[in-house]
């Protein structure tokens, strides 16, 4: 055999080596497909099968330990087999670790998480943490992914200053929220303080909670209105909030920090809703233009 047909060879042993008999490899991949499902019996099926081999194959105990904590909701027994096989440079690993110690609902256990998997970890409310591991717990197709966004949501929300509102007094219309983006907010969350009935964060019931009060899943008029609710804009120039409340059971604009520029926001929405044509820069430059104004509370 020729000398320099020797190193490929080795290397194409160890490859073989290496690999799972293929009854694994099938186990392996019918748990793949069936975790794309997200469905608890597909799911649970899948993995008793794999179960037989756990232990042979480090990329099938990890498939293991999301099955478990993030469908099945065999929370511990899951983390402890994503823990075993760690793989930080795997996207999927990463995503069903996290999205595991999410399901603990406890906030010191994501934020450890967090360290292990090199995220970056921003100081979180507990109370988003409880409320979306309940949440979590009940449906398996909520991921970590999701639970950045609510916290992206509140800390837009929590944002808002506590004084300094100054009159605005103008009606908002129907498609208000479907025109914002196209003037240039970047997002937008809708929220109101807290209210009595409103159910502990650990049930994940109810509405988002944050730091000043509880959010709506999505950007529009909340039906019936209540009788102050914050519209929170963001944009690549920064926030904007308006103070809306209902006025003959439409919404009204009443107040803002920013008020000269939320005048002009809702007017120019109106204008866009009748034919004008949206400029993606108006609301940036509006923000960029004008200075913050910081001055007593005329409107609370």
């Amino acid at each position: 055999m020729p000398r320099r047909l020797m190193p490929l060879l080795l290397v194409l042993a160890g490859a073989c080596a290496s690999q799972p008999p293929p009854e694994v490899r099938t186990a392996r991949e019918g748990l793949r497909v069936a975790l794309e499902s997200r469905d608890p019996a597909t799911v649970s099926a899948a993995a008793r099968a794999a179960a037989t081999y756990e232990g042979q194959d480090p990329a099938l105990d990890r498939m293991l330990g999301d099955a478990l904590a993030n469908v099945l909701m065999r929370t511990s027994d899951g983390i402890a087999l994503l823990r075993a096989n760690p793989a930080p440079d795997d996207p999927t690993w990463v995503q069903a670790y996290e999205s595991a110690a999410l399901r603990t609902g406890e906030a010191a256990a994501l934020e450890a998480t967090f360290a292990e998997t090199g995220s970056l970890n921003i100081p979180t409310p507990e109370v988003i943490v409880a409320w979306m591991g309940a949440r979590a717990l009940r449906d398996p197709n909520i991921h970590i992914g999701d639970f950045h966004a609510a916290r992206s949501a509140c800390a837009l929300w929590d944002g808002q200053p506590s004084r300094g509102r100054r009159t605005v007094d103008q009606p908002a219309s129907d498609g208000f929220f479907e025109v914002l983006p196209q003037l240039g907010a970047t997002a937008v969350v809708v929220g109101r303080a807290n209210v009595p009935p409103d159910p502990p964060a650990h049930t994940g019931e109810g509405l988002q909670p944050c730091h000043q009060g509880r959010i709506w899943s999505t950007a529009a008029w909340p039906q019936p209105l209540p009788k102050h609710v914050t519209i929170a804009i963001d944009s690549d120039s920064g926030p904007l909030y308006l103070s809306v409340r209902p006025e003959d059971g439409a919404p009204w604009v009443f107040a803002s920090t920013r008020a000269d520029i939320a005048g002009q926001l809702v007017a120019t929405v109106r204008a866009v809703q009748s034919g004008s044509t949206p400029d993606p820069r108006w609301l940036p430059d509006q923000l960029a233009d004008s200075p913050k104004r910081v001055a007593p509370p005329l409107v609370e």
